[in-house]
């Protein structure tokens, strides 16, 4: 990704409004990620547990099975990261996935509607949440459901 994440036009795509595509092209990739770093252990009602940030959740954030996502698609998920803690504290269920059996390797989506400051209210954001054996519960991703 270069210095500046780039222009897209998310009207046509309808990820995210108008306001949050004002802010999000004006942050390089060192500003998101210095915004990433910021965010703090928060714990999941829905899974009875705190969820850590690391830098796989960044890094899953701009690439998928280790190709680079698009501009728009990092982009948009980057502009996600404002919600992931109100997504995360107020979910009340959660959905398991086993990623893989050997070894075991657990995935949760967990989804919350977000309502803006302005009283609008978005479409639900989905969070995934990555436990390896015997370790702590990690952000994966963000997306809309």
């Amino acid at each position: 990704m270069g210095k500046y994440v780039g222009l897209i036009f998310p009207l046509e795509k309808n990820h995210f409004d108008f306001i949050d595509y004002l802010y999000c092209v004006h942050m390089n990739e060192d500003e998101y990620k210095k915004q990433y770093k910021s965010l703090v252990p928060c714990y999941c009602p829905a899974l009875k547990e705190t969820v850590y940030f690391n830098q796989d959740g960044f890094h899953h954030l701009l690439f998928k099975n280790r190709r680079e996502r698009s501009t728009d698609e990092k982009l948009y998920r980057l502009s996600l990261l404002p919600y992931i803690h109100e997504i995360i504290e107020k979910s009340a269920t959660a959905k398991l996935r086993i990623k893989s059996e050997n070894p075991l390797v657990k995935t949760w989506a967990i989804s919350h509607r977000i309502i803006k400051e302005d009283g609008i209210q978005c479409t639900a954001k989905v969070v995934v949440i990555r436990k390896k054996p015997n370790g702590r519960l990690y952000f994966l991703s963000v997306m809309d459901r």
